[in-house]
């Protein structure tokens, strides 16, 4: 796929008078699901036009020159990654090899706007002090002296101009929860390359079971002998068999006849794909509960993914569980209908673990949004 590249900083195009480098600028992703790219992109542009303002109609603050050099550095670092070519899937999902471009992209585009309030004036900053405020108390808790103080200093300039000694601990503030925002971003990408790791690792166990019961069918049969019924049931097969479990005409027989002229290969097949549907419907009904998400990371996906095989796996288990006697007062099933219908429950039934790998993932996610607008809601870590 052809993609675009990133100059050089000696090849960086001379900038006009208002600050931006049009060529520069028309670079742009054309890869698909670049949607953090091009917001990347559009907050670098957002912070050129406020820097470039602030050099233009507002006093310069000492060390102007040196900050808006900073600041440009770091947009470029955040530009380069969004402009990065994505890695393949598997190198994306299993080794989270987009996960570094992600966390620079977001880290320089803070640092940025950190280095842009430092540029404004004291009249210009404290006209920031709101969102300042709303930053800080989103991702600080409400204990951390930076929030504190900068509560202090929010309340005390509402009746007076704010002074230079109150400019560095609003900056640094913001800063810290920008931080904050970036260290629960990069523990959700985290999450998310375990999550696929461990769909992928699920996916291979109930695929080796599958073997295991196509090559070796009677090694561990998913059939059943009511001895009342006369009968010996596997997941797609019935035979007519005596109380000893040997089938209708064989002399001398034992029920392991009976379950070899039953079992099939394709028991373990019918079975697992039986609990893999259950926890498709599973997985439908738990989605209405799980909101889209805004972050580069696909974890909604992830997580429906995750509990298909995990389905398939627990409807086998469940089946055994049951032949070994391991659910009192329920010891043989009669039909190759009633295994199916118990495969069925024993697949819904992985909601019972994936479940609580939902929460975990809700309270990932809602860490990443922070404490909330008033900055009362507990952190999922805290």
């Amino acid at each position: 796929m052809a993609h675009q590249t990133i100059p050089s900083d000696d090849a960086r195009p001379t900038r006009g008078g208002d600050g931006r480098a049009p060529e520069a600028r028309a670079l742009r992703p054309v890869w698909p699901c670049a949607t953090w790219r091009y917001d990347t992109l559009r907050r670098a542009e957002e912070i050129r036009s406020g820097v470039a303002r602030a050099t233009r109609t507002e006093p310069q603050v000492p060390g102007a020159v040196e900050l808006v050099e900073e600041i440009e550095r770091y947009l470029a670092v955040a530009e380069a990654a969004a402009l990065t070519e994505p890695p393949g899937a598997v190198k994306r999902d299993l080794a989270g090899a987009e996960n570094s471009l992600v966390e620079s992209a977001l880290g320089n585009l803070d640092a940025a706007e950190a280095s842009q309030l430092r540029l404004l004036n004291h009249e210009v900053l404290k006209g920031h002090i709101p969102s300042i405020d709303a930053q800080v108390y989103r991702y600080l808790p409400k204990a951390d002296p930076r929030r504190l103080r900068v509560e202090e200093i929010s309340q005390q300039t509402k009746q007076r101009p704010l002074t230079e000694a109150e400019r560095e601990p609003l900056i640094c503030a913001f800063h810290a929860a920008a931080s904050q925002r970036h260290r629960e971003m990069v523990r959700l990408g985290g999450f998310f390359v375990v999550l696929t790791r461990a769909t992928i690792g699920v996916a291979l166990l109930a695929l080796a079971i599958l073997a295991f019961g196509t090559f070796w069918p009677t090694a561990l049969p998913l059939c059943f002998h009511p001895e009342d019924k006369g009968i010996i049931a596997c997941a797609t097969e019935e035979t007519r068999a005596t109380a000893d479990g040997a089938p209708i005409g064989m002399a001398n027989g034992d029920r392991d006849d009976g379950i070899e002229a039953t079992a099939s290969a394709a028991d373990y097949l019918v079975v697992e794909i039986v609990g893999l549907l259950a926890a498709a419907v599973a997985g439908i009904a738990t989605l209405r509960r799980m909101r889209g998400t805004s972050t580069p990371y696909r974890l909604p996906v992830a997580l429906a993914l995750l509990k298909l095989p995990a389905g398939a796996i627990s409807a086998v288990v469940g089946l055994l569980l049951i032949r070994g006697g391991f659910v009192p007062g329920l010891t043989a099933l009669d039909s190759s209908a009633q295994i199916a219908a118990w495969a069925i429950i024993f697949g819904y039934a992985q909601q019972l673990v994936t479940g609580l790998i939902d929460d975990r993932a809700r309270g990932v996610l809602d860490d990443v949004g922070g404490r909330g607008a008033s900055g009362e809601r507990p952190l999922s870590t805290a």
